[in-house]
């Protein structure tokens, strides 16, 4: 084991805490066949199989092949990838009875209406979190059927959008890898972990937030480790820039984004860059600026309502996440939006919160914490079913999410699970200081899944970041 002495006690800490996390979090991903049987045992171990060998068969090669062989390879296996979700968007097309569904109906309303005024009011004064996604969707939508006409299937043009947005992901996290790695062997192995997330496959044709705002916040985290490893000033204020932009696109799209961003505030405050943060400080805070009037202008452009006392308030989530299970519960819901004003909703939610914690009581509460960290880091399939039941078409790419290869490829999805924590506790052993930045933000998504509403799907934008963790190498260029 190559442990990394020159770690400071609260790094140490927190890998040991992490890691130990890791541990349970692979031992109860290896145990829900057995607690909920949603899963058969049989796929799992054949899912565990494949990746097993697929992974040894890669570090086999990654120990006998060129880098240009090993970059060869996955590409080869990265267009094969993107060939399959794209032919997944064209023979689904998803007709989802969820949030999408009122985005979707939202977005045939205006392009039928020919009006860049947001429609379906009722929803977004309750739901507003949706409207940056919305816009977002309906100028991609107006240029696709500019190019291909009025009659043009815009939920196939939000699947092939979809799949462009996770493909642009995966390249930059390849990039990222770049930055902890400087071994052609370890960003082979990392970037073949990637390409295997079967999430990709999964939400590949179901275009909402958690795959939308991916590649902002990707891009995001690749500009701000390079502005930080950056000597030249004028790329440094240029990164900063950049990544503020795409920070703010990703939280807008994804508010929890904002986990990562304070991530990486603290990992700067952590690692006392004093001359660093007053540049990122300076630069980050006038482009948010510039960029926050530039969307208020463009907000209320095409909203014309106010959603002040309608939506719902951060207190409702926190609410639903402090009873039962800790999910999304629709008495809730009504609940909340029985108060007319904004005041009332914060007061009547946080005052049923303290009273659930109290009705807990201690072992309630230890026990709540449990199952929604379980919900959220253990759940394999991460509750995709949900949103990918409904499609236009019959295919087998529906079949293997929903029909008859549908256990097979579930079971693949646990096993990924069951094999990244597995890999992740690898990473800690070998103690590198140069993760912090990711070990803080696994921590702050770990803590706010306990104060929030829990869902499987929420752990879909943070997965492919704290996969990251298994990344081991030996060079010690600083970030």
């Amino acid at each position: 084991m190559h442990t990394n002495t020159d770690l400071r006690l609260p790094e140490k800490i927190l890998q040991v805490f992490l890691c130990f996390f890791s541990f349970l979090c692979m031992l109860g991903s290896a145990r829900i066949p057995f607690l909920t049987g949603s899963i058969s045992v049989r796929s799992l171990f054949a899912g565990c199989f494949v990746l097993a060998a697929v992974l040894l068969g890669s570090y086999v090669l990654s120990r006998r092949l060129k880098p240009k062989q090993l970059y060869s390879i996955r590409t080869a296996v990265f267009i094969a990838l993107v060939v399959y979700m794209l032919a997944e968007a064209y023979f689904i097309r998803l007709t989802p009875r969820v949030d999408l569904q009122s985005v979707i109906d939202t977005l045939r309303k205006m392009l039928a209406g020919n009006t860049y005024i947001l429609q379906n009011q009722e929803y977004y004064e309750v739901n507003p979190n949706n409207i940056p996604l919305t816009l977002l969707l309906y100028w991609v939508m107006r240029a696709y059927t500019a190019v291909f006409g009025a009659e043009a299937d815009i939920l196939l043009a939000g699947g092939i959008f979809n799949v462009v947005m996770i493909t642009v992901t995966i390249l930059l996290l390849f990039r990222i890898i770049r930055e902890f790695t400087a071994d052609p062997r370890t960003e082979f192995l990392t970037g073949m972990v990637i390409l295997l997330n079967p999430c990709w496959i999964a939400y590949a044709s179901y275009y909402y937030t958690d795959t939308v705002s991916l590649p902002f916040a990707a891009g995001g985290f690749l500009l701000f480790m390079k502005s930080l490893r950056s000597e030249d000033t004028g790329k440094m204020i240029m990164c900063a820039a950049g990544s503020s932009v795409l920070f703010f696109a990703a939280v807008k799209i994804r508010v929890t984004f904002i986990l990562l961003v304070l991530s990486c505030l603290i990992y700067v405050l952590y690692r006392r860059r004093w001359k660093e943060l007053l540049l990122l400080g300076v630069v980050s805070g006038v482009t948010l600026i510039l960029l926050q009037s530039a969307y208020v202008q463009l907000y209320r452009f095409q909203v014309t309502f106010d959603t002040y006392d309608t939506a719902l308030p951060a207190e409702h989530f926190m609410m639903m996440g402090s009873h039962g299970n800790g999910a999304f519960s629709e008495e809730d819901r009504n609940y909340t939006k029985s108060f007319p004003l904004h005041a009332q909703k914060v007061q009547a939610c946080r005052e049923r919160i303290y009273g659930n914690l109290k009705e807990n009581g201690i072992a309630g509460n230890l026990r709540l914490a449990v199952v929604k960290e379980m919900t959220l880091w253990c759940d394999g399939p991460h509750g995709y079913r949900q949103f990918t039941e409904y499609a236009v078409r019959e295919s087998v790419m529906h079949e293997v999410l929903n029909g008859k290869y549908a256990e097979w490829f579930r079971g693949y999805m646990q096993a990924y699970n069951v094999i990244v924590y597995l890999l992740i506790i690898r990473g800690f052993l070998y103690g590198d200081e140069k993760k912090l930045v990711l070990q803080i933000f696994w921590m702050a998504t770990i803590l706010f899944t306990l104060i929030w509403e829990a869902h499987p799907r929420h752990s879909v934008t943070y997965l492919p970041f704290i996969t990251l963790l298994c990344i081991v190498s030996g060079e010690k260029h600083k970030v």
